[in-house]
């Protein structure tokens, strides 16, 4: 990357780096005032601006010889590129750079500019820019899309844009319903038609020009919002937003110096960024210090702390509950004397943590984009863990009720901004093109309800919206409902089990409620569409509504009663979403069920499980009409079909007549929830019941740290419906983040469709087995454009080191590989921020303490082959399966010891890292389906042709591994056409049981290996198709 550099900015590369306790006396000054407590103690200018009020100060003095020419703006990038600026440089390439955008691009002041560019020195420049030529600034991520952007464009009515090589073409994509653009302009090494190339004119600019006066109520910057009422709003901030930063009240947040070098890590596109970046260190003279990674990962920023001066950081409470993953005490940080966090709440352990760790501790802040920073622990303060600190002038804050009346210490209510009689410097103008803006204003006092919260897109943690037990008042504290930190708390074995617990009426409904009060936007929870160009968008308040209806459905029409089951054998269509809710609901037992069980397979789990109700569509319902008579405890079938079947109630005609209105039951945390069928290893797959809490509570760290999904992604799990994995992916590790479940119906899996969806979509975090991932590599995925594609992952079954090389060359994403059961969910995982080792299944997970063990329970050495093991303290987890249904020697089975016995064999390296080696019992993983040789052996013993056979996994390309049959024939076929008779017991297999388990290999032998006492020994036929004999 070239540098922007002149012969006299190339002496900001050169300034050694010596700190400054003092710059000397400094000229009476805005900035020099002393600090006040009190608001009004001195006059607000009517004209400011930051750029020549601000910086041009410091580059005065510089001048002058008043303070060292210390670098303003530090950046480094992963190439090792290095770039410092001090106030002077800074002040002549901006001033070129507001020559640029006033004489080449013919901008004038009060047009507005979009700004869309990474972390490269360039935005800070044409942001400082903008600020000398009087443009409003319109800064945005580089993870908007095309239809993002458009809006963006429209809405706006911006005259400019600015971005970088990878977002070029989806604004030309779009710039041709954009009347209003007359100038594109590109940052890059490379030109392109119709794009002013900016290096190439700033390079030609005059170094002279004169910063225009502008008022403090004069536009300065729009930010938009996420979208609280479907299409994001635009925030309009004049040059108070700038101003109210310089003043001593708001100087006492960071206390920053000259002589520091402050980093903040939040996206360009958000407020944070904006203030953090430029306006809280440049008021203060200090550093603003720059990372572009091009990928964010956790080990990168402590290596930049251990390495770079810098004394402050500001970031997402993520970014620090991240990075306390590693081994933060094996890194020092010897000049790093502050830390604050803002976003969302961080738990009391980690802060510890964070102080054990550095001794420092970590400053809350809280604010929004129609705010700014509002209140926070500002350095210095004492801090009272939980709490967001004392508000910041000129705002007072208060706590209220709805209609306007102040609360007293200790009362939850509405967070608000005094407005009335003076409205605060700093306080957003209004979102443009709306003429209410959101102010409550209730009798004689006047207030802004602070309702959205602060633009990082990662607050995680907003089950109650007021912030219980986080007040501005001294005082006691109130118990408040459970929340997001509380599930993750419990999930790491630090808070008990709620004596209560229902996924639908304690996670999604609260999300439903946030929406309904604006506390968050109606993104969809549910995303469907299909291959005939049908779509379905819930946001979670519809799914509220459209699963209650289907509660009555089953409770009043159906005359199900709680604690019954309910067998849901359905395709990927919504109705599947609805029917597993409604049993949640209503405290019915729901037990998925993939559409290819044939009809033996139904009878099983029908009469194994004593089912009062099937919910079926038209590919299972001729089977279950043929097994019926059967099944005496089945009472009700239902068929979720365009069409009527005899015997069958209509799930459409049910659904129309059904009331919206039902009250979720009050179930128990270990109250029965839903029953998975095992793949079925020694003969019979078994039920493994898992609780309301094992499920919907339990998956929480998945969804947070495997997963890493916010309330803005949107997470593409590819799962069928009859695995648990739906269950993780699907249902609930996305739906307690609040994010959304995208679904695509595909009547047969194609990749060409596939990797349409991934480029026609905004999906953002994508999961699927290694097989799908095997078949993509194939393609040619460069010629793709994943636009928003960030995170992808894998399981199911072992990834191949090679698919995963391919695809991270191909697509610059890593997949990340997790490992786990259907009695006790994920285990082990490679996640976001770890060294990923190719072949391995990563770390163990909490709350699990996972080992290698020997047959005796003696813990194995790294690198010895073993049993993969859970060991257990004195209780069982909540997270765990509660028991093989009606099958308590299975259940104790699992138990070996302190350990619960996965059934897989692995090894440990030294560094905790786990490496699949296989299946103790045999089983055959292939396309993420597991399949049991037992009953595939069975299937192929009731063929006259064979006597016997043994059934093992295969290596295969494609699938992984897919089902070997050795098969001894009978006197009367030995002669018979191999290749017709092969493919004969192939479809005979298909037919007796589900289709994805037939023998895809065939081969015939004399006989089969055997122990002295008769028994098959697979182990050896295995080893021999993998090679290993």
């Amino acid at each position: 990357m070239q540098l922007l550099m002149r012969s006299q900015v190339l002496r900001g590369l050169c300034v050694s780096w010596t700190v400054y306790g003092s710059l000397g006396p400094r000229p009476r000054h805005l900035l020099a005032r002393t600090f006040s407590r009190k608001w009004g103690d001195y006059e607000i200018p009517k004209e400011f601006n930051f750029a020549s009020d601000v910086m041009d100060h410091w580059a005065r003095m510089e001048k002058e010889g008043k303070r060292d020419p210390l670098p303003a703006l530090w950046w480094v990038n992963d190439k090792g590129d290095e770039i410092k600026w001090n106030f002077q440089e800074l002040g002549d390439l901006t001033r070129q750079t507001a020559n640029v955008l006033t004489e080449n691009c013919g901008l004038q002041r009060g047009d507005r500019l979009i700004i869309i560019l990474p972390r490269i020195p360039e935005l800070w420049l044409l942001s400082v820019g903008c600020m000398r030529t009087g443009l409003v600034l319109l800064p945005g991520t580089i993870q908007l899309t095309a239809k993002d952007i458009l809006y963006r464009l429209q809405s706006s009515k911006a005259k400019g844009i600015v971005t970088y090589e990878t977002l070029a073409p989806v604004v030309d994509s779009v710039a041709s319903d954009c009347p209003q653009l007359k100038t594109k302009v590109l940052v890059s090494e490379n030109s392109r038609d119709g794009w002013l190339h900016f290096k190439t004119l700033l390079k030609a600019a005059s170094i002279d020009h004169t910063c225009v006066k502008t008022k403090v109520q004069d536009p300065l910057i729009i930010f938009f919002t996420s979208g609280t009422t479907g299409l994001p709003k635009m925030t309009l901030h004049s040059s108070g937003l700038a101003l109210r930063s310089c003043l001593p009240s708001s100087r006492q947040i960071l206390k920053l110096m000259s002589s520091d070098i402050s980093w903040c890590l939040s996206d360009p596109g958000w407020i944070l960024s904006f203030v953090g970046t430029m306006i809280e260190p440049w008021n203060a003279g200090a550093c603003s210090f720059i990372r572009d990674m091009s990928q964010f990962n956790p080990e990168t920023i402590l290596k930049t702390l251990s390495k770079f001066p810098i004394t402050c950081t500001i970031a997402a409470s993520s970014v620090y509950r991240m990075l306390l993953q590693f081994n933060i005490s094996s890194y020092k940080f010897p000049t790093l004397k502050h830390s604050a966090a803002g976003g969302e709440m961080l738990l009391p352990e980690e802060f510890e943590k964070w102080k054990k760790a550095t001794g420092l501790n970590i400053h809350e802040i809280y604010g929004q984009s129609e705010t700014g920073l509002t209140c926070a622990v500002s350095r210095g303060m004492k801090i009272k863990k939980g709490s967001m600190g004392k508000a910041i002038p000129p705002f007072e804050m208060q706590i209220i009720d709805d209609k306007g009346n102040i609360l007293p210490p200790g009362t939850e209510g509405n967070i608000a901004i005094r407005i009335k009689p003076t409205r605060p410097i700093g306080l957003f103008s209004g979102y443009l093109d709306i003429l209410l803006l959101r102010f409550n204003c209730q009798k004689k006092i006047h207030f802004a309800i602070m309702k959205i919260l602060f633009q990082l897109q990662m607050f995680r943690f907003i089950w109650n919206p007021k912030f219980p037990r986080r007040y501005f008042h001294q005082g006691y504290q109130v118990l408040a409902p459970l929340n997001l930190s509380d599930f993750e708390a419990i999930n790491r074995c630090e808070r008990d089990l709620p004596e209560n617990f229902n996924f639908a009426g304690d996670v999604l409904d609260r999300w439903a409620q946030l929406e309904q009060k604006g506390e968050r936007p109606p993104n969809p929870a549910l995303w469907w569409i299909n291959d005939k160009g049908a779509e379905v968008k819930w946001n979670f308040r519809e799914l509220g509504l459209l699963s209650r209806k289907v509660a009555n459905a089953l409770t009043k029409s159906c005359g199900l009663q709680r604690g019954e089951r309910v067998a849901v054998i359905l395709p990927r269509v919504p109705e599947w979403w609805l029917v597993n809710v409604a049993c949640m609901r209503t405290g019915l037992i729901f037990m998925p069920g993939t559409i290819q069980l044939t009809a033996k397979d139904i009878l099983y789990r029908l009469t194994a499980s004593k089912a009062k109700c099937i919910v079926a569509s038209d590919e299972a319902a001729p089977a279950v009409d043929s097994i019926v008579s059967n099944c005496p405890a089945l009472k009700t079938k239902i068929l979720v079909s365009e069409n009527s079947r005899s015997g069958w109630l209509d799930f459409n005609e049910l659904f129309k007549s059904a009331s919206e209105e039902h009250n979720c039951v009050k179930t128990g945390s270990q109250e029965p929830m839903a029953i998975y069928f095992t793949s079925g290893t020694t003969g019979s797959p078994k039920m493994a019941l898992h609780s309301q809490s094992s499920l919907g509570i339990g998956y929480t760290l998945c969804g947070r740290y495997w997963l890493d999904l916010k309330p803005s992604d949107i997470m593409w799990n590819m799962s069928d419906t009859g695995w648990v994995k739906a269950a993780i992916g699907s249902v609930f590790s996305t739906w307690l983040q609040g994010a959304c479940v995208f679904v695509h119906r595909m009547t047969q899996f194609n990749t060409d469709i596939f990797l349409d969806t991934l480029n026609n979509y905004p999906i953002t975090t994508l999961c699927s087995a290694p097989t799908v991932y095997r078949m993509l590599v194939q393609k040619d995925l460069k010629s793709c454009n994943f636009k928003t594609l960030r995170h992808c992952l894998t399981g199911g079954e072992p990834l191949n080191p090679e698919v995963r090389e391919q695809w991270k060359s191909q697509t610059g994403l890593e997949l990340y590989e997790g490992y786990g059961q259907t009695e006790v969910g994920i285990i082990c995982a490679n996640q976001k921020g770890n060294e990923i080792k190719p072949g391995s299944m990563g770390k163990g997970v909490p709350p699990y303490d996972v080992q290698i063990i020997d047959e005796n329970c003696n813990i194995l050495p790294p690198g010895k082959e073993g049993d993969i093991a859970l060991r257990l303290k004195s209780t069982r987890p909540f997270s765990f399966f509660s028991e093989y249904v009606d099958n308590p020697s299975k259940t104790a089975a699992t138990m070996r010891g302190n350990f619960y016995v996965t059934g897989d064999r692995g090894i440990m390296d030294s560094d905790g890292y786990f490496w699949f080696v296989g299946r103790a019992d045999d089983v055959i993983i292939s396309s993420g389906y597991r399949i049991g040789p037992f009953e595939v052996e069975s299937a192929l013993i009731e063929h006259p042709a064979v006597v016997e056979s043994a059934v093992v996994s295969s290596p295969d390309p494609i699938r992984g591994e897919v089902v070997k049959a050795f098969v001894v024939l009978s006197a009367l076929f030995k002669s018979a056409n191999t290749e017709k008779l092969a493919l004969e017991l192939q479809n005979h297999v298909k037919k007796v049981t589900a289709p994805y388990k037939y023998p895809r290999k065939v081969e015939f032998v004399q006989e089969l290996p055997k122990t002295i006492t008769g028994k098959i020994k697979r182990n050896v036929l295995r080893d021999q198709e993998w090679g290993r004999a």
